[in-house]
């Protein structure tokens, strides 16, 4: 494998091998603890409904999220560029905080992960790499979502017909 600071070699160092199992631990915990809240807060049909998901979020966030990044600097383990922890995450943090402003979701989501130290610091700058912003198309992804969250309405509202 050629010299990379998004992911070290196993053996280059002694520390190696603990640093990719810490990426590994945190990617693992971001889609096994958290991103399986973004759709159900989607097809919650009142705001108060997507609020109360929206808090379960933030609550797994604080819980399995914020820890890990407590050495973030401004990256995940105090690197000083991109990792593959970000590389992995960013495309999902990224439509999150656009999905509240577009009011996709509660935009008290947003606010209440604002509220979190080191998840908010450490995903603000992720999601202003150049890197990140230059692959998303807002306006795309967002038209995308909305099609989509329709769809599995309608599906769940057939479902339920039957």
């Amino acid at each position: 494998m050629r010299p990379s600071h998004l992911l070290p070699p196993s053996l280059s160092t002694p520390e190696s091998p603990l640093v990719r199992a810490r990426i590994s631990f945190f990617v693992d915990a971001w889609f096994s603890k958290v991103s399986s809240f973004t759709y159900p807060i989607y097809l919650k049909n009142t705001l108060e409904e997507k609020e109360e998901e929206a808090k379960k979020m933030v609550a797994a966030i604080e819980k399995e999220i914020e820890p890990l990044l407590k050495n973030a600097n401004p990256f995940f383990n105090g690197a000083n560029q991109m990792t593959m922890a970000e590389v992995l995450t960013a495309p999902f943090i990224i439509r999150l905080y656009a999905s509240c402003d577009d009011e996709l979701l509660p935009k008290s989501l947003a606010t209440s992960l604002d509220k979190l130290p080191n998840f908010s610091k450490w995903a603000k700058t992720t999601i202003s790499q150049e890197s990140v912003t230059y692959v998303f198309d807002e306006a795309k992804i967002i038209k995308r979502t909305k099609e989509r969250i329709a769809k599995m309405k309608k599906e769940k509202e057939q479902e339920q017909a039957k």
